[in-house]
């Protein structure tokens, strides 16, 4: 469990540092699609 609570906060600190610090982990999904270059739909 450990490699993972460092992946998720590797994750949520670029989030943070993008500006979205203050969503909650939904926002999981605006890193992946960054990762993969694609968007998030409206």
């Amino acid at each position: 469990p450990l490699p993972l609570t460092a992946l998720a906060r590797e994750m949520m600190e670029t989030l943070h540092a993008d500006g979205f610090g203050g969503d909650d982990h939904s926002a999981l999904a605006r890193y992946y699609a960054k990762l993969s270059g694609t968007a998030i739909g409206q």
